[in-house]
C-alpha cells in the first residue's frame, strides 16, 4: 500500500516471514496497538487510526492478500463491504 494514497493512514509495516510462491497473505488492520504485534509473524500490518484509513487501507489492500483479520471497530467502519467480494476472507478479533 503507497502510504501517499492512503491519506493520513500509518505506514504498512511488513512482517519478516517469506510467502512461498502461490501461497496468499493474511493481512491485520486496525489500531495500531492491536495490530503491530502481527508483524512477527509476517503478517501484513496495516495500522489504521480511524474509519477513514481503515476504509483507504481496505481499498488499497494488495492483491495476493486473502485473510484479514479486522479489530472489531475496523470492522465496523468497514460494515458490509467486507462481505461484498469472496475474497479476502475476513475474521473479527474478539
Amino acid at each position: 500500500m503507497d502510504p501517499a494514497a492512503a491519506g493520513d493512514a500509518a505506514p504498512v509495516i511488513e512482517g519478516a516471514a517469506a510467502v512461498p510462491d502461490g501461497a496468499g497473505r493474511v493481512a491485520v488492520l486496525g489500531a495500531p496497538a492491536a495490530v503491530t504485534g502481527f508483524g512477527l509473524a509476517g503478517a501484513l500490518v496495516l495500522p489504521a487510526e480511524d474509519d477513514a484509513a481503515v476504509r483507504a487501507a481496505w481499498a488499497a489492500l494488495p492483491a495476493d492478500v486473502e485473510v484479514v483479520v479486522l479489530t472489531a471497530p475496523a470492522a465496523r467502519a468497514l460494515g458490509e463491504a467486507r462481505l461484498a467480494r469472496p475474497l479476502p476472507l475476513t475474521v473479527v478479533m474478539p
